[in-house]
């Protein structure tokens, strides 16, 4: 259900390359389940150097990116709630404080209960951000 290329497909090179997967839509029937995996993997996220094998999250590329990934978690959240990320990780290195680091966000909120609605919302969207949503058959 939930798996490593859902995260890697949201979060790798922090969501900077046009493949990034940014809204995750998610039968209604499962949605608990893998919402409890899907924040317990992004949990397991490493921050820090991207020379270093290990890490699976490094820094945006400039201050100006950063903000403006900040600005669109802001508008984010007037459609959803936050339910992980939305700023600074909490487990950020000593070393990599001062960087440009935005934690990965996951924010949640609509209901979709038809296909056509939710794929209409898929076509207008704008990307940079992760969220879950749910639809029902």
């Amino acid at each position: 259900m939930t798996d490593t290329n859902q995260i890697r497909s949201s979060f790798l090179n922090q969501g900077e390359i046009c493949l990034c997967g940014s809204r995750i839509y998610v039968q209604e029937t499962i949605y608990e389940e893998f919402m409890r995996k899907f924040l317990a993997k992004i949990r397991e996220l490493k921050f820090g150097n991207p020379f270093e094998a290990s890490t699976n999250v490094g820094a945006l590329i400039t201050r100006e990116h950063m903000a403006k990934v900040l600005s669109y978690i802001e508008i984010g959240k007037k459609d959803g709630k936050i339910e992980i990320g939305g700023g600074k990780p909490e487990n950020l290195p000593e070393e990599f404080r001062d960087g440009y680091f935005v934690a990965p966000t996951v924010i949640t909120g609509k209901l979709f209960l038809r296909n056509q609605a939710c794929m209409q919302r898929v076509n207008i969207t704008t990307r940079h951000l992760t969220a879950i949503s749910v639809y029902s058959r």
